[in-house]
């Protein structure tokens, strides 16, 4: 089912054969017939209200109420239309009428029903939606379930608009019954569809959920069908008691479909405040304007006053245009969300409008409150009050917008910087520096830039605890001794680099609290351990609170673990520069050194002893055996092929780590095209991955991503991936290739379902000779070399690798390369 609804081939068939339902529907829609009278529900009965033109005044007289039609009683609005859709424009219908308690019968010619305003914002916004779900459909990569959802949910909404309530007797009655019943899926799928959306966007979180999403669409077909059935009864013939059980049905549902909206909405907020990327801050941003102007003016001033009084609190046309704003806003986050400056355009119009809202509020206040207090209200006093109430309102406008604007930057814009981008410059700029001062003042210079704090200071630490040595501060206040004491006491106990008053960092993220009246009379709110990778402290980064009085998000502790790992890595590579190495530590490295070397010859010798074998015994197999079939001298040469090619790649690995330890490798950089790359990999892997009885499930892109890059060097490190593997998966033989583009880079995901890492050895699994201290892991044999050449080649590539693993779980290692154009 799920390969159904995301063929592309067969997404556009289904999407023509929609649109020419549209347009049936439209047609419809323009051939309503109505009373040309503005009509009110009241104690049962349907008032005339007023006339929508002068020229009917000849039929209607406001105040007359409309008892039957053509002998058919009626007792609400939706009576007298679903009496009329039986009817053509021009044609007469016989009205019974009250007026003063005289009943009188009247032959009315009937009038359009729709005003040509309402007709051309139709005609606008249905195939606006249209063609904005075909866009963002045809514009996101295959397997994009979100983008699929948007687009049924678009088409959706564009058949509810185009086959809206019209007259089903212009077609022959299957055609004209068949558009009503779409129309009928069609309201109960949109409501649906929205809340299955809310669980995919900015990211799948409705794992949780499946059960959940298919009862809705369960009930949903179900309501279709009852829906169906009970309208088709009141069609055949026109009966009114049949259309109030449909009505009343529809009703019901409509509320559930109305929870249905505001659970999705809701969900989309929720998902705003816990994203952890600003990416998806910013993509939910454009979702939550759409959702401001459009669903909660369709909810507010159509939705529940339709079902609370019948009528509408606003003409259609205007919930139409408002509506139009959710496929513009919903295809910008999903396919662009960066194109125009979301948090200028959010933070403003979210400000002003809840200013106005309160201000209103305020206005509204002041005029009721004094009209409890003059008895009589006349046009002076009236006037008074309201010049009074607006003097207020204006001298309130200024303090109310800058409030509201502090709550707005608080709630709403946690993080103002690009993440990667911090990061890189970080990665860059502290890697040139050949001093402490000079490295410390960048490092508070630049947080104190994107995060501004009260105040930021870069400590370290002495032989004695309390002794800290300030390098650099950005506004300091000094740290007293007993809490440079509890400070020191925490981070030797805590596995977490992060220590922080609770209040101050967002929830969910690691740490080690800082409690006590120690610290809450202090002006610290954040503590980052400057930690030695032999676990020893060095010194801390202290900040303080947030000058906008935000939290820490997760991506301002993501950064400032990067910056305190890479002014860690500083802080040593200086101290070498400086000092040298103790001569025990240097005699230790060596000793260490020296056994790896030793096992790595060991392990070396036993990689190439192996192909070698099998390439001896086949050749004299050739040579010995006169009677081999053609097959088996063609399976007998694969083999030896295959091992010859294990066996260069093994010798490769050796020359090339060679080459690296002394600084002499060299890569040749150009213009390739990763998917040639990826497809020759795959070539030669097919034998040992066959030969080991691999299955290699493999998801590549169905456009040409080109990358500057050393092609041999590239593929030599997916070689590796690949090889590692195979290599540590002996009982779940499936191995996942994924190749896709995220914004600027290139990923390749190498996944597995073997015996995993432990989140110790992930720390290490890239160094030089690395074997983990796993029984199972270290009877799987290699030399430790695989690893270290991937990071090195990735790193000369301005690229960068991840691994997440879990032991017994599998890996998956993602490689993340700088792309050039992508066509």
């Amino acid at each position: 089912m799920q390969h159904f609804l995301s063929n592309k081939k067969l997404i556009l068939l289904l999407d023509v054969l929609i649109a020419l339902i549209c347009l049936g529907g439209l047609y419809q829609i323009l051939t309503k017939a109505g009373t040309g009278a503005i009509l009110m529900s009241r104690n049962g009965h349907v008032m005339i209200a007023e006339m929508k033109s002068k020229t009917d005044v000849q039929y209607f007289s406001p105040g007359e109420i409309i008892l039957g039609i053509d002998g058919r009683p009626v007792s609400n609005i939706d009576d007298v239309e679903f009496i009329l859709d039986t009817y053509h424009i021009g044609q007469k219908a016989e009205f019974l009428l009250q007026r003063d308690d005289m009943q009188i019968s009247r032959s009315v010619e009937l009038q359009p029903y729709n005003s040509t305003i309402y007709l051309i914002s139709l005609f606008l916004v249905a195939p606006l939606f249209f063609i904005l779900g075909l866009f963002v459909f045809m514009k996101r990569p295959p397997g994009d379930q979100a983008a699929l959802i948007f687009h049924w949910l678009s088409i959706s909404v564009s058949v509810y608009i185009s086959t809206t309530f019209g007259r089903y007797t212009a077609f022959p009655f299957t055609a004209g019954f068949s558009l009503r019943a779409v129309y009928l899926a069609a309201s109960a799928l949109t409501p649906v569809l929205f809340l299955h959306l809310s669980f995919l966007f900015p990211r799948k979180v409705w794992n949780q959920f499946v059960g959940f999403i298919r009862i809705v669409y369960v009930a949903a077909g179900l309501y279709i069908i009852i829906a169906a059935v009970l309208f088709f009864n009141a069609v055949r013939p026109v009966s009114i008691p049949a259309f109030h059980r449909f009505m009343n049905t529809a009703n019901t549902a409509g509320w559930l479909f109305t929870l249905c909206m505001i659970y999705g909405t809701v969900n989309f907020i929720y998902s705003y405040f816990s994203a952890s990327e600003e990416s998806e801050r910013r993509k939910l941003r454009w979702v939550i304007l759409g959702l401001a102007i459009a669903p909660l003016t369709f909810l507010i001033l159509w939705q529940i006053p339709k079902l609370l009084s019948s009528v509408a609190l606003v003409r259609g046309e205007v919930i139409l245009l408002s509506i139009a704003f959710i496929p513009v806003t919903f295809a910008i986050s999903i396919v662009r969300y960066h194109i125009l400056n979301i948090d200028l355009i959010f933070n403003r119009s979210t400000v002003y409008a809840l200013v106005f809202s309160i201000l209103l509020f305020i206005y509204s206040f002041i005029v009721a409150v004094a009209a409890l207090f003059i008895s009589v209200f006349t046009i002076r006093a009236s006037i008074a009050v309201s010049a009074v109430a607006a003097v207020i309102v204006a001298l309130l406008f200024e303090p109310a917008r800058r409030a509201m604007q502090h709550f707005v930057d608080k709630k709403f814009f946690r993080v103002r910087y690009n993440y990667r981008l911090a990061q890189r410059e970080f990665s860059i700029e502290i890697n040139r520096f050949v001093d402490l001062k000079s490295l410390a003042g960048f490092v508070v210079r630049k947080l104190d830039e994107l995060m501004q704090p009260e105040q930021i200071g870069f400590f370290l630490l002495n032989h004695d605890p309390a002794d800290w040595n300030l390098i650099a501060s950005s506004h300091p206040d000094d740290v007293p001794a007993d809490v440079k004491m509890e400070l020191n006491r925490i981070a030797k106990g805590s596995r977490h680099p992060v220590m922080a008053i609770p209040a101050c960092l967002e929830a969910g993220t690691p740490y080690a609290a800082l409690k006590g009246p120690l610290f809450n009379n202090s002006r610290i709110g954040l503590v980052m351990s400057l930690r030695l990778p032999s676990g020893l402290n060095s010194g801390f980064l202290v900040l303080g609170r947030k000058k906008s009085h935000a939290v820490y998000s997760f991506e301002d502790i993501d950064l400032l673990k990067s910056v305190t790992v890479l002014t860690v890595s500083a802080i040593e590579r200086i101290s070498l520069q400086r000092d040298l190495l103790l001569k025990q530590e240097e005699t230790q490295r060596l000793q260490e050194l020296n056994r790896l070397k030793s096992y790595f010859v060991s392990s070396v010798s036993h990689d190439l002893q192996t192909p070698l074998t099998s390439i001896r015994m086949f050749a004299e197999l050739l040579q010995t055996k006169s009677r081999l079939s053609e097959k088996e001298r063609q399976e007998y040469l694969e083999i030896i092929g295959g091992e010859s090619e294990r066996l260069s790649r093994l010798i490769s690995n050796v020359l090339n780590f060679s080459r690296i330890e002394r600084g002499e490798k060299a890569y040749h950089f150009s213009r390739v095209n990763l998917n040639h790359i990826i497809d020759s990999v795959l070539r030669a892997m097919r034998y040992p991955i066959r030969q080991n009885g691999f299955n290699l499930a493999a998801q590549l892109p169905d456009h040409e991503i080109f990358l500057d890059a050393d092609a041999d060097a590239i593929a030599e490190m997916l070689i590796n991936l690949l090889d590692n593997a195979m290599k540590y998966s002996r009982e779940q033989k499936r191995i996942g290739l994924s190749v896709f583009t995220d914004q600027d880079q290139a990923v390749i995901e190498v996944s597995d379902q073997g015996i995993g890492i432990s989140g110790k050895d992930q720390l290490s699994i890239f160094d030089p000779f690395f074997r983990s201290k796993d029984e199972k892991i270290r009877a799987m044999g290699g030399a430790g070399l695989g690893l270290t050449q991937v990071r090195h080649i990735v790193e000369a590539h301005q690229g960068k690798v991840v691994v997440k693993s879990k032991p017994g779980k599998g890996s998956t290692f993602s490689v993340f390369l700088p792309v050039g154009e992508t066509e």
